[in-house]
This record gives structure tokens, C-alpha cells and sequence, in this order.
């Protein structure tokens, strides 16, 4: 549940896959039935996001905002960014 959590903050706040990219926006639009739904309710339970009635450019679906403390969640679980070396030469 963690991944799934982590991916839909970092899709909501448009930071990236390492959540290292400057974001450039805050909200997430879902409405019942879809896949992240869910995901983004137990974020408002876990006081990581918020929810408001959607409108019609969201299609009536609800729309989810980060709060801090999910913007923090994002920064203290974001993965690794590994990084790819070049060989020296001594690998043979």
C-alpha cells in the first residue's frame, strides 16, 4: 500500500518517479470505481490529503489535494535516484 500511496502523491504533486523534480501543480481528480480512489481516501484519512466535491471540469469525480504533510510523506519516502557509473576500465 506504501508504493501505491507514494505513486499517487508524487502523481498529484507532478514530482516524478524519484519525487526529486520541482512540482508543478496539486490535485489528483478520482471518483468511485476507479483504480486510486481508494488510495486517495485512506490518504485523507492519514491526513496526507484532502477532498472536495468535484465540478465539471473534473467530470463530477472528486478532486484531492496534498496537504504538508503529504508533501513531507513524499520527501521522506521518495526511493533513490540510483545513479549509472561508467566502467574504468579495470573490469575486464
Amino acid at each position: 500500500m506504501m508504493d501505491s500511496k507514494l505513486h499517487v502523491l508524487q502523481h498529484s504533486l507532478g514530482v516524478g518517479q524519484y519525487g526529486d523534480e520541482p512540482s508543478y501543480r496539486n490535485h489528483f481528480c478520482a471518483g468511485p470505481g476507479s483504480a486510486d480512489f481508494d488510495n486517495c481516501r485512506a490518504l485523507v484519512a492519514d491526513g496526507l490529503m484532502t477532498e472536495r466535491a468535484g465540478n465539471e471540469l473534473s467530470g463530477g469525480d472528486s478532486i484531492f489535494h496534498v496537504t504538508p504533510a503529504g508533501i513531507n510523506f513524499v520527501a521522506l519516502h521518495r526511493p533513490a535516484r540510483t545513479r549509472k557509473t561508467k566502467p574504468t576500465g579495470d573490469e575486464a
